[in-house]
């Protein structure tokens, strides 16, 4: 393989309904020799991995799958020839060899799971322009707004 980025900057107008800019930093990115395919890599530092539920978590894996699809985009490459990862670097890993350390793993990222994360994303941007934030009940517990002044309770942030 050889690095075709470390740490990318990437900004792109996007092709929905409403046109918003986007601006992401992908961490890494290195094209294979024998496919010549890219595999974007985002590193998470973490105590000693993630549990199965996390790796799985739609809302994680769509940051990549928004990489590759701007990516694609602004470099002119086939979605197809582009492949995601997380890499995890373990801090409290148990053991000290590079393995236990480290451990990389795929994220699928086919054109039907690029299709609904670039609508979820779409309607994040129509709410945000009508100043509709939507709460996540399931995070109450950290979030800095709950019980205040800001919260009314019904799922959603008021502004004043």
């Amino acid at each position: 393989f050889h690095l075709f980025f470390l740490i990318k900057r990437i900004k792109s107008l996007n092709n929905f309904m409403i046109k918003q800019n986007f601006t992401g930093i992908i961490d890494l990115i290195i094209q294979t020799n024998h496919d010549q395919k890219y595999h974007i890599i985002d590193l998470k530092t973490c105590g000693w991995g993630w549990k199965a539920e996390k790796k799985a978590s739609t809302e994680v894996n769509y940051q990549l799958i928004y990489y590759k699809h701007f990516f694609a985009e602004i470099v002119q490459v086939d979605p197809k020839d582009i492949e995601t990862h997380f890499c995890l670097l373990k801090r409290t890993a148990k053991g000290k060899t590079f393995k236990d350390r480290v451990e990389i793993f795929k994220i699928t990222s086919g054109p039907k799971k690029i299709k609904n994360a670039l609508i979820v994303l779409n309607e994040c941007v129509v709410n945000v322009n009508k100043k509709k934030f939507i709460k996540n009940k399931l995070n109450c517990v950290f979030c800095e707004y709950a019980r205040t002044e800001y919260c009314d309770g019904l799922n959603k942030l008021r502004i004043k």
